[in-house]
């Protein structure tokens, strides 16, 4: 089972958690970005327990315990597209739309090399024109 971060409102750390939904814990998504401009967003898998064949960010992930924001992010980056590189953060929103409850911290990345997506994580994606 997956440890991660139990944090409050204001994302101070609480303790940790195993994942169990309905616990506030942070969370992130990296919009992948091309110089020409597009973003790429993706459909995530019929076999996911949240939020199945829905279009969503580029890449997603849980902060696992121990690690940062920006670790979590280069990390699922590379899992979910295959790009090695450093995600520039954003900001941070609080989610919550049962059974998800999450400290999301948002990030950006400007990369152009071929993408290969992770067919476990997404069914679809696609380049949108912003």
């Amino acid at each position: 089972m997956e440890e991660l971060y139990h944090v409050e409102k204001d994302d101070s750390i609480a303790g940790s958690i195993e994942r169990d939904d309905g616990v506030l814990h942070r969370a992130g998504m990296v919009f992948l970005m091309r110089s020409d401009g597009k973003i790429l967003i993706t459909r995530r898998s019929l076999s996911k327990e949240t939020f199945p064949d829905a279009y969503y960010s580029s890449c997603a992930f849980d902060v696992s315990f121990g690690e940062t924001y920006e670790e979590a992010a280069r990390r699922e980056l590379f899992e979910e597209t295959g790009i090695h590189d450093t995600p520039e953060y954003l900001g941070e929103f609080s989610f919550y739309e049962p059974p998800e409850n999450g400290m999301v911290a948002v990030f950006k990345c400007k990369n152009n090399e071929l993408v290969g997506i992770d067919r476990k994580e997404s069914i679809d994606s696609h380049w949108y024109s912003t």
